[in-house]
């Protein structure tokens, strides 16, 4: 059997107690040292509490932007012209939902706030910071942190009570914005309407240009029965004596008569159309002339024809403005009423971090420098026995 060394010998119970004996003075010593640590931490260390709550708001249902176009068909136009708008409520960059949010999380606004509820001396001593954080599902996530228990929820519940109440002041106020431009719009286009209209209806007065139309087309219609009644003729002058249209008496007369005198009478006749037809050619002539001159003095007015169009591009507009705006936006009375229907919801504020308490961190210090002091205990013992079967092997004394 082979010699064992005398460190490698099993170690009893009593060896073991022994040992701790011997080393009582440094598990008492690094006992006291993780106290002390354990309670200087408890008082120095600061400690961070936090308090979360999310911000979601929904702006008025009334319109910010009204828009689209409006057809209009010019004088003498073949296909009407669309004419686009575009309103949109003149609102203040500063009253952005989004530009206020952001203002609760800056270090004048939280120092307003404490002046306002008496704790600025808190805020001074303890430190407070205030985070925005924008979610993804819509809203806004406020994160309040502070040294002091007591600050943080304070300051996280009338921060929670400011923000909803400007937030819905700020939202009130777009919606009276909006609410006081449509009504500018409704009044201010009725009154572009009387006064388009007025102007259009005095222009219609004081010139006459439908008359030249109308004189046009009762010219163009009676060319066309002239032409259609000459062509008749033609035809009737071309086509054989016994394929005329005769009257009863001319048929029962030319039935006594020879052939001779029958193709007579049909030669008569070829010359009254032959008149009947030369007739036609000049009042055809003449109303051609006619419509010459017509086409000239219209052209003639085309600076009245441009002025009457831009007369009736106001009216039109401004007349199909106010038949759309009596569709979509309620009656001018009734706009000021518009109830507001925007929302701001606070949700719960989440706390985190409790308070630590003195006792559980001194025990904690006490317990982890036993276990620290008797790990060391063991630990010298190790490394002096081992140094001491090291000298030993060596010869040195």
């Amino acid at each position: 059997m082979e010699d064992r060394t005398d460190w490698e010998e099993e170690i009893s119970l009593f060896d073991l107690v022994t040992i701790l004996l011997r080393r009582k003075w440094l598990i008492a010593g690094v006992t006291l040292a993780t106290f002390i640590l354990a309670l200087l931490a408890w008082r120095f260390v600061p400690q961070t509490f936090k308090a979360e709550f999310q911000v979601t708001f929904a702006e008025s249902s009334f319109p910010g932007e009204f828009k689209g176009q409006i057809s209009v068909r010019y004088y003498g136009s073949q296909e009407p012209l669309n004419i686009p708008y575009s309103f949109s409520a003149p609102l203040r960059e500063e009253d952005s939902p989004d530009l206020l949010l952001a203002s609760f999380a800056k270090a004048g606004k939280i120092l307003e706030i404490s002046r306002t509820n008496d704790f600025e001396a808190l805020v001074e001593r303890y430190g407070l910071s205030v985070n925005r954080t924008l979610q993804e599902g819509g809203g806004v996530l406020f994160t309040v942190a502070s040294r002091s228990q007591e600050l943080c929820r304070k300051m996280a519940e009338v921060l929670a009570l400011q923000v909803q109440r400007d937030l819905l002041s700020a939202l009130q106020e777009r919606h009276n914005a909006k609410i006081a431009f449509f009504q500018d719009l409704v009044r201010v286009s009725a009154e572009r309407y009387e006064e388009a209209k007025e102007k259009l209806f005095a222009f219609l007065e004081r010139n006459d240009l439908f008359a030249l139309d109308a004189r046009v087309k009762e010219v163009e219609e009676s060319l066309a029965v002239l032409k259609e009644r000459r062509k008749i003729l033609q035809q009737q002058q071309d086509a054989p004596v016994l394929s005329l249209p005769l009257s009863p008496e001319v048929l029962r007369e030319l039935s006594f008569v020879s052939l001779e005198k029958a193709l007579s009478v049909g030669e008569g006749l070829r010359e009254r159309y032959e008149k009947a037809i030369q007739e036609i050619d000049e009042e055809i002539r003449a109303l051609q002339k006619e419509k010459e001159a017509l086409e000239m003095q219209k052209l003639r007015q085309s600076p009245l024809v441009d002025e009457y169009n831009l007369l009736l591009r106001d009216y039109t507009f401004w007349r199909e403005l106010q038949r759309i705006l009596s569709l979509s936006l309620p009656p001018y009375e009734a706009v000021g009423a518009r109830a507001f229907d925007g929302k701001v919801m606070v949700g719960d504020i989440k706390y985190s971090g409790n308070k630590r308490s003195l006792k559980l961190n001194l025990a904690v210090g006490v317990v982890a420098g036993l276990f620290v002091g008797v790990f060391a205990a063991f630990f010298v013992e190790f490394w002096e026995r081992a140094k001491a079967q090291t000298q030993k092997g060596t010869g040195n004394p």
